[in-house]
């Protein structure tokens, strides 16, 4: 299935995220990604789960996705993400 991925709000919430979060919900996928619907959120958390079960990943939560294995899916590196949120901030002290 395609399922078309936005990009994260912002660097810092992309961030916060992936570091504080074993699994991430819809409130937390909103929060990363801002106004989506729920039919998109539902696909994009439908991607993550069934690569889950492909893994042999369990799951805290029925409602929950892996959030390390999220971020793949939905091609969020995390290593990208760090470097360019440290050059905003040297650009911006």
């Amino acid at each position: 299935m395609a399922v078309s991925i936005p990009q994260p709000k912002d660097l810092e919430t992309a961030m916060r995220l992936y570091y504080s979060k074993s699994e991430l919900n819809t409130a937390d996928i909103k929060e990363l990604f801002g106004k989506i619907c729920n039919s998109k959120i539902s696909a994009m958390k439908m991607l993550v789960k069934d690569k889950m079960r492909e893994k042999d990943i369990a799951s805290f939560s029925a409602h929950g996705v892996n959030t390390k294995l999220a971020y793949l899916m939905w091609g969020i590196d995390i290593n990208d993400v760090e470097d360019r949120y440290k050059k905003l901030k040297k650009l911006f002290a």
